[in-house]
């Protein structure tokens, strides 16, 4: 698997790191260069929802690691850069949105999940209810729907008790808020 390193920055409490697995054909330059594209491209896609205050980067160290979590290798990238574009006041650095990944592939009986929490949003991504806004909800599923796309890299969620990177086959933005326990700060 390649793993993609997301750094923000910007704003109190950062930095923050998330963090993309991706699976391809071939471990080798042109497959971590698709990867740390596609997740810059992730990003890019969703930084007008972010704070203006933040910045992504990602990190140019494209990692591979074999199916036990080790280490195995490293590619350097060019880094996609962005800085957020909404205006108004940024929800807490705990309150993200979230986007569910869903394998389709079961172990146990239970189906292998991912996720991925978007920081930065700010009240405008909030509804009546306390909600998330639909327009952040159909933005946030565009970049899904590009992220999946990617004929080379192909989003992976890294299962470390079954020892792999299991390929996504779908995804999509919950409705409510998630709470990203360790930005409680």
């Amino acid at each position: 698997m390649l793993r993609v390193r997301t750094q923000f920055t910007g704003v109190q409490g950062s930095p923050w790191l998330s963090t993309f697995f991706f699976n391809a054909s071939t471990y080798d330059q042109a497959a971590a260069t698709a990867a740390a594209s596609a997740a810059g491209a992730f990003w890019t896609s969703i930084k007008t929802l972010q704070n203006a205050a933040v910045n992504f980067t990602t990190l140019a160290q494209v990692d591979v690691i074999d199916p036990s979590g080790a280490h195995s290798g490293a590619f350097n990238t060019t880094p996609v850069t962005g800085t957020g574009g909404a205006a108004g006041i940024m929800l807490p650095s705990a309150v993200q949105g979230l986007c569910q990944w869903r394998t389709g592939t079961y172990v146990n009986s239970r189906e292998v999940r991912g996720r991925t929490y978007i920081p930065g949003l700010t009240v405008a991504a909030v509804q009546s209810g306390g909600l998330v806004a639909s327009a952040t909800s159909t933005a946030i599923q565009s970049a899904i729907t590009t992220l999946l796309g990617n004929a080379t890299a192909h989003l992976a969620i890294w299962d470390r008790k079954w020892s792999g990177g299991i390929t996504v086959a779908s995804g999509a933005p919950w409705s409510s808020f998630a709470v990203l326990r360790s930005r409680r700060d």
